[in-house]
């Protein structure tokens, strides 16, 4: 930043100290408002960086002395506006001022902006140079330069030097004007500058070298182009000249600084050799400038002496100042030298010192901390603060939301208590760099309380820590450097609990953000693209503008260039026959007689215009006549008298030139013909609205979706802590805030929209419009003027030339045309730009005020065919020309054209205006969306604050968190196909589904907070109650969930009970009849699979109670609605008896059955005493299980020893439908 600074106050210097070439060129008013409006632009934007960094700075101001703490960012930001802006705005806020202070005084038709805009650009920055005195005066001593190669001791640019090169670098626009002699106050201001900076205060503000190289350059430079610019004022040299001398005089100027850094390296080398046993020599020490100049240099040549006891105790008892004794101060506390061991002289600080001074102590005392061990007692002090706050953290987190919350803490609360903390802790790290105590006290609050152990990895920075030996002769080795703690691998490896919950929240926050600022980003390269493309867009019609208005006036111009030559030789009456004649007085008669000559500027030099005709091709030349050019008409001096044929030509080539101009002009005017909307407006509409569109529906989705997100997180927060009866947040957080976002986006979306829309639809074709009708009303009236003094002109002439008089009348009727078109159109126009302009504010009043009927009957007189030069037609024709329309070109004319420069200016105003109102709201947008993001992210801090120490507590925890943020366990609990209740231990309603609060017929959030005994009445397994008149049976079931909380799950089992009864009924009836158990012996176990509907179910045992009626061998031993089982001892005719046992069922319901026949020795026990409940001990009980399970409906499968026991065929029991499986296994 010094290279930068030092480089432009030397182009400052150089460039308003040498003659550059002096413009003489007169501008198009049109370009010159072009280019003023640039300048405009630039001041207004300066003005705004003034402002807002004034405004920063002095809100800090307020912050001074205050607990709180700033960013490294925030504080290298503040220290660039208080220190490097002002010194780079100091040339360029100079300059504009300079720039719109002359175009004020230069009473343009932008004066007035241009004057407020100096007025302006020098208070806000006289402002910002308070502000900065004030900085610079508190921290002038300084205990922790940085040690690069641009440390300094004190500021080394102050209020003075600013002011200087303000003030100067608003002489250099004059450079360029008439007025450039004025420059040569800049020039003697530099120049004295240099001197008092080299001679009167030559001490040294920078540490090294180098620095103090380019600044005492600086100073020459100051000197030698000031004396140069006061000697080139009155003596004139060539441009070429002056770049050598720039050459020249930078070079000695470098010669100059070498030689005078080399004479202070000498003499500091004298002032610091060892005399009469100290380590200085006293003769060469003669002031206490010296003195500190001598220990300054010493420290920058690396002179050990510099920094010895002895003459730093010289320095302080004989050769006393503040700024030696605030250095002297720095150098003992940065070489652990005590200040006891320093005596001084006893002094009072003056006023300017004391506040400086303060700001040193607090330093030093700062750095004592640091260097402070755990013995020292302002430790132990420290470390018991911090042990009570951590303490007190953890009391109020574990009463939070609790009935021992007595603050009635919510979450944002929380969070501030818990960073209000942690900056107690990364503070006292700061002062207390090298205590270990500390250290491990921030280690297990971050491990234990924050619950975040990767922030105890991460090393907090020291104040100060001494970077150079002791015994350096560079005495101030003190900076900010992080210690090596803070340059560990600060990256987390693999999924912590901190990433994890860092990660889950910036997906809250991180959308708005883009979503913010993408589109702001959008806007704004859309604004800067429209007006670009604007003001190249004015920047042509201006041109185009400027050219036309040329070509009217150069029209007019060659006009009255042959009236006034035919009017010379036009023989008038005597006064008192055209009073007579007229009815006019005697003076006016005698002012009648006087010849026609315009004084106006306009018309007097024609040749002014003609550099705007470069793309003017040459007529052909009238009949008999040789071609004259554009200049020569323009030029036209000799009276060619005596020569009827030259005349006659140069009038005729004249009239011919102004109608070939006509034709040009109108080419012109062509480019402004204001276009229809047309199709292509309406596709652009189209896009653009479609555009907008989607960014409003993507707007929608990422805002509903970012709510779901947030009401999530406080969703997860409320059951952490519902067992808390004393909760404060029942509501989504900072809902008018999150409404304020969607203003906020809606504010850029809709301005941005609208913006844009205005600058199209009004601007980019209203400059046309505008322009064309401005052009038409400068062309009609010009033109009026204009055909007037010719038709004047034509009558003289053929009254003195019969073979002029042929021409006449043609031309007069093309002219007469032409008024009379030009006059209907201003009357019918009535343009608002320019109706209060004389005379047109009486174009169409009523009776003889009227101007534009005074036109028309100025046309019915100059249309007489027998003109006599002393007749009434041609006397008032030449009187009412005289009279009125001679106003016309000296006075409406140039008025209109200046309205036209207004106009332009106003509309190009109103753009940027627009620009400006846009461009601040969207920053007053960020402003409020960072507040409020800012609001967000501490409530955002709060949740993760809480989750963490609940993930911490245990892996279960962790796990059921984890679930929950990730929404399956919400969309599990809510899709639970039963009413679910979370309750607390105190029987309390903490959460529940919507199935749950149906049955209750209320709304969810009316169940949160009930009991839920109000309901259902105590806990009971089972339970029997009256629902909306329905008596219903329940089941409760109770699981633990989470900590301290149980999950109810209500389910209706009053169809279960009914069927149960119903089974009860039918088993009761179909138990079987064994009378001895337990019975053991050679066995025949029939086993059934039913797969029917519960509707066929009674059919089914109808069928198999009727085939046991049958065959009586048969025992039952179970029944079910799925299964069947009985048993038949093996005797003669059992397998028969058991196959048609098997037919008989399977001929009903072979598709809904399956059957294994299956033989071996088993045993038939009861399994519940004191009741008939029998069951079938025996292998072949459970193959056939085994079989029927598995084996698919309608078979039968039969053992091949039970196959083979068969009387008769197999087959000729079952249906051929049914397909019958005999197993080759025997099983005994």
């Amino acid at each position: 930043m010094w290279i930068v600074i030092s480089l432009l106050y030397d182009v400052a210097i150089a460039c308003v100290c040498t003659p550059l070439k002096r413009i003489e060129k007169q501008t198009s008013t049109p370009k010159t408002l072009f280019t003023n409006l640039i300048y405009h632009q630039v001041a207004f934007v300066m003005m705004c960086l003034l402002a807002g960094f004034t405004i920063y700075q002095v809100i800090y101001y307020f912050k001074f002395g205050s607990p709180t703490s700033i960013s490294t960012l925030r504080a290298n930001f503040l220290y660039f506006s208080f220190y490097f802006f002002p010194q780079m705005s100091s040339v360029i806020c100079g300059f504009l001022f300079g720039k719109m202070f002359l175009e004020a005084l230069q009473q343009s038709i932008t004066a007035g902006t241009a004057f407020f805009y100096a007025i302006s650009l020098f208070l806000l920055y006289f402002l910002l140079l308070l502000s900065r005195a004030v900085f610079m005066n508190i921290i002038a001593y300084h205990i922790s330069p940085n040690g690069g190669v641009f440390s300094f001791y004190s500021p080394a640019v102050n209020t003075t030097d600013l002011l200087t090169f303000y003030v100067g670098s608003a002489f250099l626009p004059l450079r360029a004007t008439t007025w450039y002699y004025y420059t040569v106050i800049g020039s003697v201001m530099f120049f004295i500058w240099g001197i008092v900076k080299l001679v009167f205060t030559i001490r040294n503000s920078f540490m090294t070298n180098i620095a103090c190289f380019m600044v005492s350059r600086l100073y020459f430079d100051g000197i030698v182009f000031g004396a140069f610019g006061i000697i080139t004022t009155w003596i004139s040299l060539d441009q070429q000249l002056i770049l050598e001398f720039w050459a020249l005089i930078f070079f000695f100027d470098t010669i100059c600084t070498f030689i005078f850094h080399r004479h202070w390296y000498r003499a500091t080398m004298k002032a610091l050799t060892p005399s009469n046993g100290h380590t200085y020599t006293e003769e060469q020490i003669l002031r206490p400038l010296t003195a500190l100049v001598y220990l300054r240099s010493g420290i920058a040549y690396q002179m050990p002496n510099a920094v010895s006891l002895d003459f730093m105790q010289f320095v302080l008892s004989h050769r006393f100042s503040e700024e030696a004794l605030a250095d002297i101060i720095r150098i003992c506390i940065s070489r652990n030298i005590p200040l006891s061991n320093i005596q001084y002289m006893h002094f009072v600080l003056k006023r300017k010192h004391t506040m400086r001074m303060r700001f040193l102590a607090t330093q030093a005392i700062l750095f004592k901390r640091c260097i402070s061990g755990d013995d020292d007692p302002e430790v132990s002090e420290t470390v018991a603060r911090l042990s009570h706050e951590a303490d007190s953290l953890e009391t109020v987190t574990d009463n939070f939301w609790t009935d021992r919350d007595t603050k009635q803490l919510n979450i944002v609360s929380l969070a501030k208590e818990v960073r209000r903390v942690k900056k107690l802790f990364t503070a006292s790290l700061m002062e207390f760099g090298k205590s270990e105590e500390i250290r491990d006290h921030w280690n297990q609050f971050a491990e234990v309380t924050l619950c975040a152990p990767h922030k105890a990895t991460v090393g907090v920075p020291m104040l100060f820590t001494r970077v150079s030996s002791m015994n350096s002769p560079l005495a101030y080795g003190i900076s900010s450097e992080e210690p090596e703690l803070s340059k560990k691998k600060k990256k987390q490896q693999g999924m912590t609990i901190e990433k994890y919950v860092e990660k889950l929240t910036n997906r809250v926050t991180c959308p708005f953000k883009f979503i913010f600022f993408t589109s702001l980003l959008m806007f704004l390269i859309a604004i800067i693209t429209i007006n670009v493309i604007y003001y190249m867009k004015l920047m042509y019609s201006t041109t185009n503008v400027s050219k036309y208005t040329n070509i009217l006036q150069f029209s007019i111009a060659l006009a009255h260039n042959i009236l006034r030559e035919s009017d010379k030789n036009t023989n008038l009456p005597t006064s008192q026959e055209i009073a007579s004649i007229i009815g006019i007085s005697n003076d006016e008669a005698k002012a009648f007689r006087q010849k026609i000559s315009l004084n106006a500027p306009s018309v007097l030099n024609p040749y002014q215009y003609l550099t705007n005709l470069y793309s003017y091709q040459m007529p052909d030349p009238p009949e008999g006549c040789g071609n004259i050019s554009v200049s020569l008409l323009a030029y036209f001096p000799q009276q060619l008298q005596g020569y009827p044929t030259q005349k006659r030509c140069y009038y005729m080539w004249t009239y011919k030139h102004i109608k070939y101009l006509d034709e040009y002009r109108e080419t012109i005017l062509n480019n402004f013909t204001p276009k229809k909307v047309g199709t292509r407006f309406s596709k652009i509409i189209y896009v653009f609205g479609t555009i907008l569109g989607i960014l409003f529906l993507l707007l929608i989705y990422m805002c509903v979706l970012i709510r779901r997100r947030w009401k999530s997180l406080l969703e997860i927060v409320r059951q952490i802590t519902a067992v808390k009866t004393q909760r404060t947040e029942t509501k989504e957080p900072d809902q008018a805030l999150y409404a304020t976002n969607i203003f906020l986006f809606m504010s850029v979306f809709f301005l941005g929209g609208v913006f844009s829309f205005y600058l199209y639809n009004n601007e980019f074709m209203d400059i046309d419009s505008i322009s064309y009708e401005l052009m038409k009303q400068d062309e009609a009236v010009s033109t009026i003027a204009r055909d007037t003094m010719l038709m004047l002109s034509y009558v003289e002439l053929s009254a003195g030339d019969e073979i002029y008089s042929e021409n006449v009348s043609i031309a007069n009727r093309e002219a007469m045309r032409s008024i009379i078109s030009k006059t209907q159109y201003v009357t019918t126009t009535n343009s608002s730009y320019v109706n209060d302009i004389p005379p047109l504010d009486k174009w169409q009043t009523l009776a003889t005020a009227s101007f534009s009927q005074l036109v028309y009957d100025l046309t019915q007189l100059l249309m007489d065919d027998h003109f006599i030069k002393g007749n009434y037609n041609f006397l008032m024709s030449r009187y009412i020309i005289m009279s009125n329309i001679t106003g016309l070109v000296t006075t409406t004319l140039p008025k209109m054209f200046e309205v036209t420069n207004d106009v332009l200016e106003a509309e190009s105003s109103d753009v940027w205006i627009w620009t400006v109102v846009v461009v601040l709201f969207l920053v007053a947008m960020t402003v409020l969306f960072k507040y409020i993001l800012g609001r967000q992210k501490l409530w955002l801090y709060g949740v993760k604050y809480i989750l963490r120490r609940e993930m911490s507590v245990s892996q279960s925890r962790m796990k059921r968190i984890i679930s929950m943020i990730e929404g399956y366990a919400e969309s599990i609990f809510e899709k639970v196909p039963q009413p679910s209740y979370v309750v607390s231990k105190g029987d309390i309603i903490v959460m529940c589904n919507e199935l749950a609060a149906r049955l209750s017929s209320q709304t969810i959030p009316q169940m949160i907070g009930q009991k839920l005994s109000d309901y259902f009445g105590e806990f009971e397994p089972i339970k029997t109650l009256t629902i909306n008149n329905c008596v219903m049976t329940f089941k409760f079931m109770k699981e633990p969930f989470g900590k301290d909380l149980d999950l109810i799950i209500v389910l209706d089992i009053s169809k279960q009970v009914r069927y149960r009864e119903k089974e009860q009924v039918i088993a009761e009836l179909l138990k079987p009849k064994i009378e001895k158990i337990p019975l053991q012996g050679k066995i025949v176990v029939i086993t059934i699979r039913i797969s029917c509907p519960i509707e066929s179910y009674n059919d089914v045992i109808d069928i198999i109670t009727k085939a046991e009626e049958k065959h009586k061998r048969i025992k039952r031993i179970a029944v079910s609605a799925t299964y069947y089982e009985s048993v038949a001892l093996m005797k003669d005719g059992t397998a028969t008896s058991c196959v048609k046992f098997a037919s008989k069922i399977l001929e009903k319901f072979h598709d809904k059955l399956s059957i294994a026949i299956i033989g071996g020795i088993g045993t038939i026990v009861g399994v519940v005493e004191n009741d008939t409940i029998e069951a079938v001990c025996s292998d072949a009980s459970k193959r056939a299980n085994q079989i029927v399970r598995d084996a698919p409906k309608g078979r039968c499968y039969i053992d091949y020893d039970i196959a083979n026991n068969v009387e008769g065929n197999l087959d000729e029991y079952f249906h051929e439908s049914v397909p019958v499986l005999v197993s080759p296994l025997t099983r005994q």
